[in-house]
């Protein structure tokens, strides 16, 4: 497999720390290149590399905005909704209470075709935007 194929498989699933790490690599440090095998990305995952390159990607992606915040699903037991949002923060705001437990997986939630159940990348998906509540079952 190349490094091309890798960083497009990379963006199609949304893992975007791989994707950060194989721009850094590629675009501004130049050790890489797209038609490289990808095995060659593993030299920069060793250990003795972790302290840097956390700092070198935490500035390159301040550079690029590549790696955007993940929506987590919170469920809220006493209003029965699930509440997408960046954070546990948000999430409370949103729907007004303490009490927010990140969702176990499967999820169910409230349609007006019924009861739905889907894994949290489909809720992702679905959402028109962030903060977004779903009603519980």
């Amino acid at each position: 497999m190349k490094i091309r194929e890798l960083y497009e498989e990379a963006i199609r699933y949304e893992y975007y720390s791989l994707v950060l790490i194989i721009d850094f690599l590629v675009r501004e440090k130049k050790v890489l290149s797209l038609d490289d095998d990808a095995e060659k990305i593993d030299y920069y995952f060793q250990p003795k590399f972790k302290r840097a390159m956390y700092r070198y990607l935490d500035e390159y992606n301040e550079k690029t905005n590549i790696m955007k915040p993940v929506p987590m699903l919170y469920y809220a037991p006493r209003q029965n909704v699930y509440v997408l949002a960046y954070d546990a923060e948000q999430a409370k705001h949103v729907a007004k209470t303490d009490q927010i437990e990140v969702a176990e997986e499967p999820l169910f939630y409230v349609t007006e075709n019924g009861i739905i159940r889907m894994t949290r990348r489909d809720i992702r998906r679905k959402a028109p935007k962030i903060p977004y509540v779903f009603r519980g079952r």
